[in-house]
């Protein structure tokens, strides 16, 4: 089989082809999707169908509809939207076949493509995301009055916060190593510059 060439880093599981178009290899089933430039913005969309349906189930559980329907109707439209991606989007998509799958590329290394503006705007952007989610966590557990909540339902918000929160510093540090290598990548080449 063949190799897939010039191939740029863009998500995981994403790369721009040297010929302007996006290639999704979808390493579950081990098909390689080619995404035109024009139907990006719809793989955009399904790319967040997790966190929409987390997003729906926390919105809904603020109706005070109960964590137990909250969780039942996040795992629905989860499995809705994979359902729809799988069979709605991804049949829409030409294959690209006769190549062999390329390999899985860490988030560093997708962070790596950036500049060292965009990696310091992430840096930012991570931090803020995890401060918020802080706040918020220590407002609903130790001083939110205005609910009833149960213990039931403060230990499942608890839990919940402490995993987001511990998946966004690991965004952050690798963030926050992506911006020392390219901060370091550009003093290396700006010290060249000025040595010519």
């Amino acid at each position: 089989m063949r190799k897939l060439e010039d191939l740029k880093p863009v998500d995981t599981n994403l790369y721009l082809s040297r010929h302007n178009y996006y290639v999704l290899v979808d390493y579950m089933t081990k098909k390689i999707y080619k995404i035109q430039k024009e139907d990006y913005n719809k793989y955009r969309l399904f790319r967040g169908r997790y966190l929409i349906a987390l997003l729906m189930g926390i919105i809904l559980y603020g109706y005070n509809l109960g964590w137990k329907l909250a969780i039942a109707s996040a795992l629905a439209i989860a499995i809705l939207l994979e359902g729809l991606y799988r069979k709605y989007y991804l049949e829409t998509l030409d294959t690209i076949e006769g190549y062999e799958l390329p390999e899985k590329i860490s988030k560093l290394d997708i962070l790596l493509t950036g500049t060292v503006q965009q990696v310091q705007k992430r840096v930012l952007g991570t931090l803020g995301l995890f401060i918020l989610v802080a706040a918020s966590a220590v407002y609903f557990l130790f001083y939110d009055n205005i609910h009833n909540y149960t213990n039931t339902e403060k230990y499942i918000f608890g839990a919940l916060s402490i995993a987001m929160l511990i998946y966004i510093a690991y965004l952050g540090i690798v963030n926050f190593k992506a911006l020392q290598i390219k901060k370091k990548e550009w003093e290396e080449s700006h010290s060249k510059k000025e040595k010519k």
